[in-house]
């Protein structure tokens, strides 16, 4: 079972670290964050408040700041663009399971 994983937009100069009940938020699952990871890398990012990165932080939020939101918005546009062209039901190639020799399949259902 993946991690799902919580995005909300949060005015500048807030200092709000964690998204609560009363945002407006979407959940998205970790295989897929996973799955387009690569490009999420071209966004430059400030991790736990301190720590200048590229892309998402898995495990803790992540601020995205100026004109990286923009750049974040085209890569999510961009990506909902070819998902939405996707059969309602697909298999996304997961992580390389050395055990089994193979890679793992991720279901996705389109909602």
């Amino acid at each position: 079972m993946s991690l799902l994983h919580e995005f909300s937009i949060i005015e500048k100069g807030s200092s709000t670290n964690f998204i609560d009940a009363s945002m407006n938020a979407v959940s998205i699952s970790g295989e897929l964050i996973l799955y387009i990871n690569d490009s999420l890398y071209w966004i430059d990012t400030c991790w736990n408040e301190k720590e200048k990165k590229k892309g998402l932080s898995y495990y803790s939020y992540t601020k995205i700041k100026s004109k990286n939101v923009n750049k974040f918005k085209h890569i999510l546009e961009a990506w909902i663009a070819l998902f939405d062209i996707a059969p309602d039901n697909f298999a996304l190639k997961g992580n390389y399971l050395l055990e089994e020799d193979k890679y793992e399949k991720n279901y996705i259902f389109k909602k």
